[in-house]
């Protein structure tokens, strides 16, 4: 179950911060 969510976070996390770290870096 942890391991499911945190699969899910982890895509979110590369969906939304990766615009931000795009346009930072």
């Amino acid at each position: 179950m942890f391991k499911q969510q945190r699969s899910i976070q982890n895509a979110v996390s590369i969906s939304g911060v990766g615009l931000h770290t795009g346009n930072q870096t």
